[in-house]
């Protein structure tokens, strides 16, 4: 398959191909040279939000310390049952 580069540098990746890859408008591309061969790689972000089976779950990099977060969310809801009784 051939295409070609416009006078701007640009060229048009054949939607058959974009489609096998699921490239999208905005999408990026990794370009490397080696050996007189130009190499695209599409670079695509993880979701840290995904779908499975009818459930959203995060499935990034947790950016806190969990135990932490569970105590201090317990401490406050004692401080604040504590405060209500009297």
């Amino acid at each position: 398959m051939q295409l070609a580069i416009d006078k701007f540098g640009r060229m048009v990746i054949p939607k058959a191909i974009r489609g096998d890859l699921g490239l999208e408008p905005g999408d990026h591309l990794e370009i490397t040279e080696r050996d007189g061969t130009i190499l695209l790689r599409p670079v695509k972000e993880q979701q840290v939000v995904q779908q499975r089976d009818g459930v959203l779950v995060y499935s990034g990099e947790g950016t806190a310390n969990v135990g932490d977060a569970v105590r201090e969310g317990r401490e406050q809801r004692l401080a604040h049952s504590s405060g209500w009784r009297k």
